[in-house]
């Protein structure tokens, strides 16, 4: 029992150790005066869906736009501005002669559903591509997608699987959940150690919460002995 409480807390910790929402005021300050990238692409997002703000696809777009040009791919659009039929054609035929990048590519768009319309199940099908091209960045999209039913039926030991290739191959996020699926026995058996293990990786991929939680858990091991 005492052991279920300490991996609870340190569960809580972790997820509630994430970034928390900005002031739509310090966005748009940050990204028009200091062109801080990852506040455009959250001012995206928020007039994407329209969060705080009025629904605005045009705003959306520039702002995925702006951080894209300053180096925050996280919606870079394979079209230069909007697709056509042609473009998508095109990329298609791109992705069956396996060009990975651009199976990646229309996952995003159709995941995004900026350029084209949204349609989950054929971007859960260009991720599969892109990750079977090892695309590390679509492998853990995959595993997301297996968390939440995205596109895709439930499956935890799908979930681990893809966020282990994602994390072998250096992303991040992939490890954080790796180790976080560890911690909570989510698709494989608890493993306290693996979990320290996979957020020592992801803090050394440059995780700052992976960190705290890592030298939290390596010293509650620590003590143990």
């Amino acid at each position: 029992m005492k052991k279920v409480l300490v991996v609870l807390a340190f569960m809580v910790m972790f997820c509630f150790g994430q970034n928390a929402g900005q002031d739509i005021g310090q966005l748009e300050q940050a990204c028009n005066d200091n062109n801080d990238a990852r506040a455009c692409y959250s001012l995206g997002r928020l007039y994407h869906y329209g969060k705080t703000v009025k629904q605005d696809t045009s705003q959306a777009r520039g702002h995925y736009k702006k951080a894209c040009d300053l180096g925050y791919d996280e919606y870079c659009s394979i079209c230069s501005d909007q697709c056509s039929q042609q473009d998508i054609e095109q990329f298609e035929i791109e992705c069956s002669d396996r060009s990975y990048e651009i199976c990646f590519g229309l996952a995003r768009l159709y995941h995004v559903g900026l350029e084209v319309n949204k349609d989950i199940k054929k971007a859960a099908e260009y991720y599969e591509k892109a990750c079977d091209g090892d695309h590390i960045n679509a492998c853990y999209r995959l595993a997301i997608f297996y968390q939440y039913g995205h596109g895709v039926k439930k499956n935890s030991k799908k979930v681990v699987w893809y966020y282990e290739k994602s994390c072998n191959g250096g992303f991040v996020y992939a490890c954080s959940g790796l180790a976080s699926s560890y911690l909570a026995g989510d698709g494989v058996m608890i493993n306290f150690r693996k979990a320290v293990e996979y957020f020592e990786k992801a803090c050394d991929l440059g995780s700052e919460s992976s960190c705290n939680t890592y030298y939290t858990m390596y010293n509650s091991l620590n003590n143990k002995k």
